[in-house]
């Protein structure tokens, strides 16, 4: 059996022109001998050969499908941070507190969450 692995290995190099990197990770399901839709022979049966580049690539995309980048996570905090900031600044307003010490508790909340929303880049 090792004989036809290094004789597949060597044929698919050959009339590839692949690297040696490109042929290794390549499995039953890369040689498409067969026509997919009636399963006759293909006149000209092909490989399908991605480079390293290509791999990571396709890797990448994967793993963004899965979950969320970086900048999505921080901007979905800010979002949630901001949101509860309002809600504050609202149930205050709505409590009816002192209007001195309303208006500079407000102040200080709008500047607060102005320097969240800069550092955040929002």
């Amino acid at each position: 059996m090792t004989e036809l692995r290094k004789r597949l290995f060597i044929d698919a190099q050959w009339n590839t022109g692949g690297r040696v990197n490109e042929i290794l990770p390549r499995t039953r399901s890369d040689f498409a001998l067969d026509n997919p839709l009636t399963g006759s022979p293909l006149a000209s049966p092909f490989v399908v050969l991605r480079t390293l580049k290509q791999r990571k690539l396709e890797e990448v995309a994967r793993s963004r499908s899965r979950r969320p980048a970086k900048e999505e996570k921080q901007a979905e905090r800010g979002a949630a941070h901001r949101t509860g900031v309002r809600s504050a600044l609202k149930e205050m307003v709505s409590d009816g507190a002192a209007a001195g010490r309303q208006s500079s508790v407000l102040h200080q909340q709008r500047e607060h969450s102005a320097r969240l929303i800069k550092q955040g880049g929002a």
